[in-house]
């Protein structure tokens, strides 16, 4: 059986609002796919609350007015109780106490959430952005729920990029759907069945809000369209303030204040116009929500709101702050019910096509386990943590002692580039880098050394010439559609000569490399389907039993070794696995990470002159464990196999998984194969085996994943080389 990792949310308030709801209901589903969910609260209002099942612990813990000091510790003491893995506090109010709280008790992951703002002015103050930086350094990572948001906090570099995650809401479909009456939902809300009602939901009424704009719009309109009727769900102290406004515009009865609600699908159901006019937004719910259900609406274009509504295709976008704008948009959809038919269909279809809510829940689900895992080998390599002390010590000094690199042939290998807001979805980040920091890398390059190609390589090599000066080149694995589209350009421009070893099988016949299908449908059955994964665990005892993984809450690792036990497994095992866990995955999500290239782009690269295709195997095999007959075939096959796809010759080859013996290294020559690389790190001189030759992993170059000149000194001077390898 699965073990569960312990998360536990802290809110500064549990009540009706939106961030709290979407939390509570993200909740909801994550435990239902094996994650054990507490909510911490300091003020909370359960009668207002949807029903919450008992597997999710609410733990009330009061907050005294101003900063409550002795909060922290006895929030420490909570934390403690329950030792819980991986602590994610939400909004900028909860931050101090959760990370204090969370250091001081050894939790071992810390999440901060940003949802929105209250006032930019506020939240970015001098004061602020002194203890943002304090606070954000113990944090593992931060989410928002816009890109907007993202990029507000990433202008104020509290966080390495990498570590700013964008997790955008959703909507659980099965519960907006399309199929209820509205007849019948206008009955139980009490709202005109000859009127056209305009309607919004907001939650918590406050200033942000902006409900006076919505008012003053409404009133604008009942001039000419007497059948007019706003409905606004929502509570609060200012409820009574926007009451007396209406009533002194005259408007009183044409408008239905209708407090909390907790049948929202059945609400929003009964609006004809579905309208937001608030200040600020990070990414609206209730908006999100309103679009499933096919409703025309109209939005302020403030914060995350323009990444959801395209103008004029899934919604219409306003100023904010402009009721006579507002109006003009609503009165566009009374009069055009064609056009309003269409944006509320579109709206449907945007919704189903990026905010479904098992789309958020992965992602939070993978940032939960990812992250863990990540936290559980830092705590647990003190090698690791002296390496990296190490190399930051040694830095400065290097940098100032050496001004270039070596001579000799450096080689820098990857497997995928990705931008930043990308990274975090990778599946396999190890093997990833960001384009801006791969981009300063071959910059670096190019300054302190002279790029070669592969005939050069080869020439050099073999006529014992050697390099007399600092000479590199840039290698790709497996051949991603990441690297066309990411790093070919660059390369492209500055005339920079690279490899790509292509898995000869899968490209051939376009599907993807079976060790990469595994992690994926592994990864989607761990994440998204706790019974399909305690099912998958009982049928494969041989794995699970043997290596103590069946309570394993650190997916990586095991992947890493499922992968390694399966590269010992002949062929019809490894197929077998790989269709039975398409079989337990079909209905899941599975990510669209790893795709390859295309024979059409690589023919693209070949002919810029730049691009070297090598092969990367047959197969994607452990080549050193392989009987002659399949040696053969992964080697020699392989290169028949490219060179008849491509029309190209192909003389280099990388060994998968860096697995190499005497018997590659020969086969390799006689098959007609000049250079052969493999994952040892280090430098290339006059001397080197061709068909070993080492290379420097671009993730080394970098500190958090920005591109670091002092550690490329180190690294391409050979300096971390002996470390890298111990």
């Amino acid at each position: 059986m699965k073990n569960k990792l312990r998360i536990v949310h802290i809110l500064n308030y549990l009540g009706i609002g939106g961030l709290e709801l979407g939390v509570l209901r993200q909740s909801i589903l994550l435990s239902k796919q094996g994650f054990d969910i507490s909510i911490i609260c300091f003020k909370w209002h359960p009668d207002s609350l949807p029903p919450i099942p008992d597997d999710i612990k609410i733990l009330p813990l009061d907050r005294k007015p101003g900063f409550d000091w002795r909060l922290i510790f006895r929030l420490r003491a909570l934390l403690k109780e329950h030792d819980f893995h991986i602590l994610h506090s939400h909004n900028w109010c909860t931050l101090a106490y959760s990370v204090l709280a969370a250091k001081m008790a050894r939790v071992p992951v810390v999440i901060h959430g940003e949802h929105g703002r209250e006032s930019e002015k506020y939240l970015f103050s001098k004061k602020r952005l002194i203890m943002n930086k304090l606070l954000f350094a113990l944090c593992d990572r931060m989410t928002t729920v816009s890109k907007d948001i993202a990029q507000d906090w990433q202008k104020e570099n509290v966080l390495a990029p990498w570590k700013i995650l964008t997790i955008e809401n959703g909507v659980d479909l099965d519960s907006f759907r399309l199929d209820i009456d509205k007849t019948e939902c206008r009955k139980k809300t009490g709202l005109p069945q000859d009127k056209t009602v305009i309607g919004t939901v907001i939650g918590l009424i406050r200033p942000i809000k902006d409900l006076k704009t919505l008012i003053l719009a409404f009133h604008a309109l009942l001039g000419a369209h007497r059948d007019l009727h706003l409905a606004v769900v929502g509570y609060g102290d200012d409820i009574e303030s926007m009451q007396k406004f209406a009533a002194k515009l005259g408007i009183k009865e044409q408008i239905a204040f209708m407090g909390k609600r907790k049948d929202i699908q059945c609400v929003l159901q009964a609006f004809d116009i579905y309208v937001n006019s608030s200040i600020y937004e990070g990414m609206s719910n209730t908006l999100l929500e309103a679009m499933a259900m096919a409703k025309p609406v109209i939005a302020t274009r403030v914060g995350g709101t323009p990444f959801i509504i395209e103008n004029g295709w899934n919604g219409l976008l306003v100023p904010s702050k402009s009721p006579e704008k507002l109006a003009g948009a609503i009165d566009l959809l009374l009069n055009d019910a064609k056009l309003a038919a269409t944006l509320g269909a579109h709206g449907r279809q945007t919704i189903e096509s990026h905010h479904d809510i098992r789309k958020t829940i992965y992602s939070y689900a993978h940032l939960y386990s990812s992250s863990y895992s990540q936290s559980s080998l830092k705590n647990g390599l003190l090698k690791t943590a002296m390496k990296k002390v190490a190399l930051n010590t040694a830095s400065p000094f290097v940098h100032r002692a050496k001004r270039r690199i070596k001579s000799g042939l450096h080689v820098l290998t990857s497997h995928q580039v990705v931008p930043f807001d990308r990274w975090f979805q990778v599946m396999q980040p190890s093997q990833a880098i960001p384009c801006e920091t791969f981009e300063k890398e071959v910059l670096f390059l190019l300054e302190n050394a002279r790029p070669i190609g592969a005939e050069e390589i080869a020439d050099r090599l073999a006529s014992h010439y050697g390099f007399d000066e600092p000479c590199f080149s840039i290698t790709f694995d497996d051949g991603y559609q990441d690297v066309v589209d990411h790093a070919f350009p660059f390369l492209l421009r500055n005339n920079v000569p690279f490899f790509i070893f292509l898995v000869a099988k899968p490209f051939a016949e376009q599907e993807g490399i079976w060790c990469n299908d595994v992690f994926k449908y592994v990864h989607a059955l761990f994440h998204q389907d706790i019974e399909g994964w305690n099912d998958f665990i009982k049928s494969n005892d041989w794995f699970f039993s043997q290596n103590g993984y069946a309570d394993s809450l650190d997916i990586h690792h095991l992947l890493k070794h499922l992968l390694r036990d399966l590269n010992y497994r002949d062929e019809q095992f490894r197929s077998r696995m790989r269709d039975d866990l398409q079989r337990r995955t079909a209905g899941l999500l599975i990510s669209s990470d790893m795709k390859l290239a295309s024979a059409q782009d690589i023919q693209m690269m070949l002919k810029s002159g730049l691009l070297t295709v090598g092969s990367h195997s047959m197969q994607h095999l452990y080549l050193d464990c392989l009987q002659p007959k399949e040696l053969e075939y992964e080697i020699a096959n392989s290169k028949e196999l490219i060179e008849k796809e491509l029309s190209v010759q192909v003389t280099s080859l990388a060994y998968p998984w860096g697995r190499f013996n005497d018997d590659c290294q020969r086969l390799c020559k006689q098959c007609g194969y000049h250079v052969a690389f493999t994952t040892i790190e280090g430098m290339n001189d006059e001397n080197s085996n061709p068909y070993a030759l080492k290379r420097k992993d671009a993730g080394y170059l970098t500190q958090d994943l920005l591109f670091s000149r002092a550690k490329a000194i180190i690294e391409m001077n050979g300096v971390a080389d002996r470390l890298h390898r111990g």
